[in-house]
């Protein structure tokens, strides 16, 4: 889940320029629309997670506009990031772990947060680390993708584990879904 401030907005941290960012969650509606999920830990269910993400993102009948596809089409490569991440580095990759997917939608942006079970054993906890890249780097690339697409991102305690989350702003001029 997100943490709140108390007007109802999440305080965000980082954000990708680096800058302390309260930004409201209400669409004009002043409806969000949230959903969420497990999944087991596997590296082959991360489609799944993909799956879920993109069914939420849906036009709705509910008065929700439909997302763009540029946006909907980042928010499915972030979020495999981010479950690919929790499997590969985390209790949730180990045998009978979980991660937990969390979208929620508003009129011109989606928030999409993945929590994992923590470090694996004999690991301290840790946070997402953004690294400088060569060429030759096979793998590494997912933090730098989320730095570089994402409106906000950030990360913070969720129990034993890790809740990192971005945020993604839709653009008024798109093609829309339908």
């Amino acid at each position: 889940m997100i943490t709140h401030s108390p007007s109802g907005g999440p305080v965000t941290g980082n954000t990708r320029r680096g800058e302390r960012r309260r930004h409201a969650q209400t669409c004009g509606c002043g409806q969000e629309d949230v959903h969420r999920a497990q999944f087991p830990g596997l590296e082959g269910r991360v489609r799944d997670v993909r799956a879920f993400v993109e069914t939420s993102l849906l036009p709705r009948q509910d008065g929700h506009a439909p997302f763009d596809d540029d946006l909907v089409d980042t928010a499915l490569l972030l979020v495999s990031e981010l479950a690919s991440n929790a499997v590969r580095h985390t209790r949730s990759g180990e045998p009978g772990g979980m991660l937990m997917v969390e979208v929620r939608r508003h009129a011109h942006e989606v928030t999409v947060e993945v929590c994992d079970q923590g470090p694996r054993e004999g690991h301290p906890p840790s946070r997402p680390v953004v690294r400088s890249l060569s060429l030759e780097t096979e793998y590494g690339r997912g933090m730098a993708l989320v730095d570089a697409l994402a409106t906000h991102w950030d990360a913070r305690r969720h129990g034993p584990g890790l809740a990192v989350w971005f945020t993604l702003t839709a653009s008024e001029a798109s093609p829309r879904r339908v």
